[in-house]
């Protein structure tokens, strides 16, 4: 016999039922019409009791969603973890949810072969889905949909990861999306996580805002797609590496990378089809971009804007910055300015290598640096 807690979000009672867990899901589940935490020792399954869809309700049309969730981490000591039921959740986040323990593992139940968990801010939440201050939380397997059409004025944003005062936070996310939300997608990122195969896109916001003093993180296969700003790395957001990540089609006004920092490698990552710049260096120094693949942007306005150009911020500028191997091409009518760009000799001390650069209305590479190098590069 297995006890489960019932846990209702308005009366919060709890309710122990007798029964074996398979008859729980196979014969009292359509009966409940709330959700169910179940707590075993370290880990807590958060399931709804919906049943079907009945009379046009959707399979997980209940109340309390995040009120379930917030409890079952609540409730569970570091290391904890939290799976909750596969599905689609159509408007059920009603609130924000903070994991502020530390090690807590949160992701599906996948109680089917190939099952999936997915989450929709409900229309008017007026605030952040997800914070996460905890230190090595892994989140995965789920995406959140934050469902701006249907949001107020403001910036909500998706997941929020930040310590106050210290940038250690080895967040791991793996398998997580991202989209439609009022503000940025992915907020902060913390120091020394891993973020595996996380998508953002359609954000009103920037689709990846690492602020603060986002260091030592790796990105692995992390993309951005139609967000006001694919990826916009403040000027604190050192030393990581990203590798195969993308940032394509910014809409107009926009970039796919903004990289104002230092210390960081670039491999493999691309910017496709963005309305202005693919790469903006703005003030970036130091930084190691190794095979960056660029096509069709500057779609906004056809010779206008740069596949990779470097300016200054401010009195910082773009010295020692390695640029090796970069495919670069136009394809569509508007095409970029430049392949690679130098704004003026303040930008200075970079090498440009082993490149091909194809199709640019004004010219393939300018440096203006007096002691930046072009070497071994085919430009047509």
């Amino acid at each position: 016999m297995s006890e489960f807690t019932k846990y209702n979000a308005v009366t919060h009672p709890i309710i122990k039922l007798e029964d074996d867990w398979n008859n729980i899901v196979d014969h009292a589940f359509e009966k409940l019409d709330d959700y169910i935490v179940r707590k075993n020792g370290s880990s807590c399954e958060v399931i709804y009791g919906g049943g079907a869809d009945q009379a046009g309700k959707k399979a997980y049309a209940g109340s309390g969603l995040v009120d379930s969730i917030q409890w079952a981490h609540d409730h569970l000591p570091s290391g904890g973890k939290i799976s909750v039921k596969s599905g689609y959740y159509n408007k059920e986040w009603e609130k924000t949810l903070t994991i502020s323990n530390n090690h807590i593992d949160l992701s599906s139940v996948m109680s089917m072969a190939g099952a999936t968990l997915g989450f929709k801010a409900k229309d008017a939440l007026n605030a952040d889905m997800l914070i996460v201050t905890g230190r090595k939380c892994h989140l995965h397997d789920f995406s959140l949909d934050g469902n701006k059409a249907n949001q107020g004025a403001g910036t909500w944003r998706g997941i929020v990861a930040a310590v106050a005062g210290d940038s250690q936070l080895d967040l791991h996310l793996d398998h997580v999306y991202v989209g439609y939300t009022k503000g940025h997608g992915i907020a902060g990122c913390g120091g020394a996580g891993i973020f595996t195969g996380v998508y953002v896109e359609y954000c009103d916001g920037y689709g990846w805002y690492l602020t603060g003093s986002p260091t030592r993180n790796r990105f692995v296969g992390c993309g951005g797609y139609a967000n006001n700003f694919n990826w916009y790395l403040e000027s604190g957001a050192s030393l990581n590496d990203f590798i195969g990540c993308c940032g394509d089609s910014a809409p107009n006004g926009y970039s796919g990378w903004v990289i104002m920092s230092a210390y960081n490698n670039f491999i493999a990552c691309s910017a496709y089809y963005n309305a202005r710049h693919g790469f903006w260096l703005y003030g970036a120094h130091h930084n190691s971009f190794d095979a960056p693949r660029c096509y069709d942007n500057s779609q906004q306005t056809n010779n206008t804007y740069d596949h990779i150009t470097m300016s200054s911020l401010g009195g910082t500028h773009c010295t020692y910055n390695s640029i090796r191997g970069a495919i670069i091409n136009c394809i569509a009518a508007n095409k970029a300015r430049y392949g690679i760009y130098e704004a003026d000799a303040n930008q200075d001390k970079n090498i440009i290598a082993n490149s091909i650069v194809l199709n640019c209305v004004t010219a393939q590479i300018l440096t203006q640096g007096v002691n930046s190098k072009e070497d071994n590069n085919i430009e047509v």
